[in-house]
């Protein structure tokens, strides 16, 4: 029987196994759970077909088919890392050439499972596209968004995700949910939630964490920090579950 949804993520990913029994307890349609390192168990083997007529993927494991193109109608994606032994760190042209052969392999393969893919692999990560700090801020502003203003030294590399400014070094912040370009804030302006709209096209992501300054952001301008494409999907709460459950299961 072809399942609705899966949950695809870490085994550690207490977030994505939080959201999978929640969503598992209160749909009457099927939502199941593969964790990645379950994908590199002995045994295991691969199909990645690749022709006229598309991309299509079959992962076998020693209790049956653990993943194939088309049993599920959509995913939620929240792979960090290829489903394999993490290579040398070492730094060696090979260890790095095999790394990124493997990133764009399970990129690949990720995009050809279902209809539906909540936060698609990207070149710059595989549950969406990670961006340092000055970036989230520029795109932000492209949004519509008050951000906070980014300070950084010659000493300092220009993607260090680590603001210089006073502000992010000594203040409270909160993170807030995005979903499908809704932000789960029950107070939020319809100012602030549409330029989060604008940004969550312009980031290409559906799920994001937006990190703003202060511990109530309506309280600080609603000035964003920066952002993420792994957040803790917990932060929405109800309200948040309910959003993830209409994209994932609709």
């Amino acid at each position: 029987m072809t399942r609705a949804a899966t949950v695809l993520a870490h085994g550690t990913d207490e977030s994505a196994l939080w959201a999978f029994r929640r969503l598992s307890a209160r749909s009457p349609r099927s939502v199941e759970f593969v964790a990645v390192e379950e994908l590199a168990a002995p045994g295991t083997t691969w199909a990645h077909r690749v022709d006229d007529a598309g991309s299509r993927v079959t992962v076998t494991m020693q209790q049956g088919v653990g993943i194939r193109s088309g049993r599920w109608h959509s995913v939620l994606n929240r792979f960090v890392w290829p489903p394999a032994v993490r290579l040398s760190a070492s730094g060696s042209p090979d260890a790095r050439y095999a790394q990124s052969e493997l990133m764009a392999f399970t990129a690949g393969w990720l995009r050809s499972l279902a209809a539906v893919m909540i936060n698609e692999p990207t070149p710059q990560g595989l549950s969406g596209r990670w961006r340092p700090t000055a970036a989230w801020r520029a795109l932000g502003v492209a949004a519509g968004l008050r951000v906070v203003p980014f300070r950084a030294t010659s000493s300092h590399a220009a993607d260090d995700v680590a603001d210089m400014s006073l502000a992010d070094a000594e203040s409270p912040t909160r993170t807030l949910l995005s979903i499908a370009g809704e932000l789960i804030h029950d107070d939020a302006p319809p100012t602030v939630r549409r330029a989060v709209r604008r940004l969550a096209g312009l980031s290409g992501t559906t799920i994001l964490g937006l990190r703003f300054l202060g511990d109530e952001p309506a309280r600080s301008g609603w000035r964003l920090l920066d952002a993420t494409p792994h957040p803790d999907l917990s932060l929405g709460g109800e309200e948040g579950l309910r959003a993830l459950e209409a994209e994932l299961l609709r």
